[in-house]
Order: C-alpha cells, then structure tokens, then sequence
C-alpha cells in the first residue's frame, strides 16, 4: 500500500506530491519514505504523480484515469490531476446523446488518496450532445463519481431538446354534383415540417422546417400542415412539447464548488 504523507498549508490539510532530502549538500526528490514505529520500519510517503492536463481545443467524451494512464500514471500511485480548460478555447463534448461529455469515473479508477482538481476558464465549456429534432432528448454534460475541486469560470450545459416535428395527415377528397351531393372521391397528405435540433456541444438550436402540401395541391386538403418547431436553447426543453434537456450535472453532492460559474440544465 503506498504511504501518504500529509502538510498543513494555511490550516489545510493537504497531499504531499513530493518530498525532499539534503544528501551531501545537494536536495534531492525522494520516491519513497519509511518511518520506524515501535520496531518496525513503515512506509509514510510515495511520491504521487502530478497530472497537469491542458485542454485547448475541442475534444469529446473526457475520462481522466484514461488521460492520466495515457500520461505516464500507472494506475496505482497516489494521484493528483490537475484538468483545465483553456480560456476561449477548452471545449468538451459528447459523441452520443447517451453518454456524459465529462466523467470523472467511478471510484474503483483511483486509489483512494486521489485529489481531482477541474478548473473552467473564461469562454471555456463543458456541453452535451444536441437533442436530434423530433422530440429527441438533449445529452449529458458532466457525471461527478468521486470528489472533485471545480472552479467554473465557463459554463456546464446539459444539451437542448429537439423541437417537435409539426403536424400533417392524410385527408379525404370530395367531389360535389349539381344537387350538392358530395362523394370520398379519393384522398391526399399534408406533410408537417421537422423540429430543429437542440442547442448542444455542436453548436446552436436550429429552427424547424416548413410544412407542405401533399401532391393533389392545398385546395383539396383543408385541414393543412404544421411547421416544425425549433429545439431547445441549452439546458431546456424543444419547441412543440419536445425532447427535455440533458442534465447539466449528475453527482452535485461530491463536487467542492469553488465558483460555480454558469450551469445550465438540471443538476441532481
């Protein structure tokens, strides 16, 4: 089991990342330290591996103990990951409406002397997949599984709804003769219009498209079509009673908000 050793730095208690000793003059980083205690010698410190990623550009679907593995950690050691998303261009997304932009994972990912540290610069964002148009649910931004420090200068989305498709039918056609006796002759469609696709991590919401006359022209369908509706802006429902948001934030409980920033969508 690796040793953890800790400071107290400003009346809190933290994990030492690294430790140092004078040998010959000269300091020197120590992977390992043992104390003896009642006879026997025991391990109080392993250095832990310091995780400092950048994000700078758009990237989909983040997981950090697939990051830190592929940085060098080799999945035991004590961890410290430090994850920012740069001003103005740090964006985090989802490839699926079914899955979170941003997952810390679950706690089985990390030793338990873990320390997540998420800072979201300026203009930087973390957004789920946009709700398709027909009514589809907007994606998930960010699943918390364990203890995280977050500073939220940006925003954490759950992604738009779709806006609901508009209406249309099938209609019959009737024909009259000179005594006003009118016969089904036949019948026609009408064609509702598409609902746009919700605001999310590829963009803005979309308005609907129109709706249109079958082919036998609008003088023999009266009841008409409907427009699409438009989707939802982030973290709300489509237009029309369409798709609901995704969630902005699924396992508040564990996150040490040191600044909140913008959250859209719902939280849990």
């Amino acid at each position: 089991m690796a040793g953890l050793t800790y400071i107290k730095d400003g009346g809190v208690w933290k994990l030492a990342s690294a430790l140092w000793v004078k040998d010959a003059g000269t300091w020197r980083a120590v992977d390992k330290a043992w104390l003896k205690q009642g006879g026997e010698w025991k391990e109080i410190f392993t250095a832990a591996f310091v995780f400092n990623d950048t994000i700078s550009s758009y990237m989909e679907n983040y997981r950090v103990r697939t990051r830190a593995l592929a940085a060098g950690w080799d999945g035991t050691i004590p961890l410290i990951a430090n994850i920012t998303l740069a001003a103005s261009a740090g964006q985090i997304g989802s490839n699926s409406t079914g899955a979170y932009a941003f997952d810390t994972g679950p706690s089985s990912d990390f030793p338990a002397s873990a320390v997540l540290n998420l800072t979201i610069q300026s203009g930087a964002w973390i957004r789920g997949r946009n709700g398709p148009g027909g009514s589809g649910a907007g994606g998930p931004a960010f699943r918390v599984q364990v203890p995280i420090n977050v500073a939220n200068y940006g925003d954490i989305s759950g992604a738009g709804g779709g806006g609901a498709n508009g209406w249309g039918g099938t209609y019959p056609i009737y024909s009259c003769d000179h005594s006003s006796n009118c016969f089904c002759t036949g019948s026609c469609s009408t064609y509702g219009g598409s609902g746009g696709r919700g605001a999310g991590c590829l963009g803005g919401a979309h308005g609907g498209s129109s709706g249109s006359w079958g082919t036998c022209g609008g003088g023999n369908c009266g009841a008409g079509y409907g427009n699409g509706y438009s989707g939802g802006d982030l973290g709300q429902y489509g237009g029309g009673g369409g798709g609901a948001p995704g969630y902005a934030v699924v396992g508040n409980s564990l996150i040490n908000w040191i600044n909140t920033g913008t959250i859209n969508g719902p939280v849990s």
